[in-house]
């Protein structure tokens, strides 16, 4: 067993790949584990992880950077660590120079960057692609440097695995005891729960919110809608369509919450947006919605379809096209039946394939391996 810290300036404490998941599981499985995060908090032991509240300083991005990179370097020497697990691009210079004093460093690359900086509207369309090729190559030089890096998805796993380093794989598929009721009351079958939709994550123009809105209200069927908006402009393009008055919204919401909505809802819906970073990801959403037995109606992405179509759990749509999303609305609502049938296939795989506990093993085997 060891020593771990895991170093983020950006995440909230319980954010669910890294305390959830990863710390948990570390701590379980009977490593001494820390989390360094960047809310304001005295220092305490939950769940066997011990937390390192930093404060670090609101204000403007060059300001937080460099209180970012003193306070978490001067917290990790201290907690001295066998191994140190960072979870932020911002934190690589960190890393490396952990590494110089001759610790043991993973980068857990959440997204893919230069993809996502190739699709952010706030940047000049003729910046964007020179800007993504110098990020992944300060990202890579960072990075090869490390002992390991750890992705959530095939597509990053493989392009770190191109700079010759070893890639691990740690998918951000769903703890399966989120969404299991108490073994005497089985949950409720798809085809029987309420006529609702439901979309549970960040609502931003390029998740497909105001054609989620305007699909559910054509087809005469309420929609659930939980989660933070980041663009101010978008909510109130959102708020103000006619077709607003058909949802419900929820705001963001934790946990038991959100396995509330689920296990009340007929349908889970996930429309992004066919945007280069989410052609090439796994949305944590759907296999959330198959842990907990819904349907699902998703973009129709060649390596969603693989999933979708796979387990038999779905239908896939043109994101864009309300007409299909519509259609395929009022198919599984029209056909309970059906519902049940693709909500407890979705299950069947998310339970047997799609589930952290598969996971889990990779990183564990990785911390053995590194310790």
């Amino acid at each position: 067993m060891g020593k771990i810290a895991h170093l983020t300036s950006l995440h909230p404490t319980r954010d669910p790949r890294i305390y959830e998941k990863e710390c948990r599981s570390l701590a379980l499985a009977g490593h001494e584990v820390h989390l360094v995060v960047p809310q304001a908090g005295s220092e305490l032991t939950e769940e066997g992880i011990q937390l390192h509240g930093l404060g670090l300083p609101a204000g403007s991005r060059m300001k937080r950077l460099r209180a970012a990179w003193s306070k978490v370097y001067r917290k990790a020497v201290e907690i001295d660590a066998d191994l140190y697990h960072i979870h932020d691009p911002e934190l690589l210079p960190v890393a490396l120079r952990l590494k110089r004093r001759g610790k043991r460093v993973i980068y857990d690359a959440h997204e893919d960057l230069p993809r996502q900086l190739r699709s952010k509207s706030w940047l000049p369309a003729g910046l964007r692609p020179l800007l993504a090729f110098a990020i992944e190559r300060v990202e890579n030089f960072f990075a090869s440097r490390l002992d390991a890096i750890v992705s959530p998805t095939p597509h990053l796993q493989q392009r770190f695995a191109g700079i010759g380093k070893r890639s691990v794989q740690v998918a951000n598929f769903t703890r399966m005891e989120q969404f299991d009721g108490p073994s005497s009351t089985p949950p409720i079958q798809a085809g029987e729960r309420p006529e609702k939709l439901i979309y549970v994550g960040t609502l931003l123009k390029v998740r497909g919110v105001a054609e989620m809105v305007r699909a559910a209200a054509r087809a005469g069927i309420p929609l659930h809608l939980a989660g933070n908006w980041h663009d101010p402009e978008y909510e109130a393009h959102c708020r103000s369509l006619p077709e607003w008055e058909n949802v419900e919204f929820h705001g963001y919401i934790g946990p038991e919450k959100k396995r509330e909505l689920l296990n009340d809802s007929r349908i889970g819906l996930v429309l992004l947006h066919p945007i280069e970073n989410y052609l090439l990801a796994w949305p944590v959403k759907l296999f959330e919605y198959m842990a907990a037995g819904l349907p699902v109606i998703t973009s129709d992405f060649p390596l969603w379809r693989e999933i979708v179509e796979g387990a038999g759990c779905g239908i896939c749509v043109n994101p864009l096209d309300e007409r299909q999303i519509v259609e395929a609305i009022q198919r599984l609502m029209n056909e309970p039946a059906l519902c049940t049938e693709m909500g407890e296939r979705g299950r069947k795989a998310a339970r047997e394939k799609y589930n952290w506990e598969s996971q889990k093993k990779n990183l564990l085997q990785l911390y053995e391996e590194l310790l």
